[in-house]
């Protein structure tokens, strides 16, 4: 059962708080919609948290095989779940966190599926 809440939430959470925005889905970058997502509110595109989040998904997509919306994706719906469960972690510490579970140095790409579930304890 919980394989299939956590697919749902990944696709309804980002477009509930998107569609909720005043600013049309498609003008808004990946980024951008993590960052709002962090702040669980409004803010401009420009915001510090914005470009933060350009430089973990930089990160993530050197280290892992996945897209970067993908990887957006997956972070998502992997900080919803603990966050279901009690976490404090906002959405820009797990994105951290994920990044820096995966070594800079390996001679092959991780998926980030796999390491997402390995922090949720699955």
């Amino acid at each position: 059962m919980r394989f299939l809440i956590m697919p749902a939430m990944a696709l309804l959470l980002p477009l509930i708080i998107i569609w909720s925005m005043t600013t049309p889905a498609q003008e808004m970058s990946i980024e951008w919609q993590l960052a709002v997502v962090n702040a669980e509110d409004q803010i401009p595109e420009h915001h510090p948290s914005v470009f933060e989040f350009a430089h973990l998904l930089d990160s993530l997509e050197g280290k892992c095989s996945n897209s970067r919306s993908e990887i957006a994706q997956v972070s998502m719906t992997a900080h919803a779940f603990l966050r279901e469960r009690g976490s404090l972690l906002t959405l820009m510490e797990f994105a951290t966190r994920l990044d820096e579970s995966i070594p800079d140095d390996l001679d092959f790409r991780m998926d980030v599926r796999k390491m997402a579930r390995a922090m949720m304890g699955q």
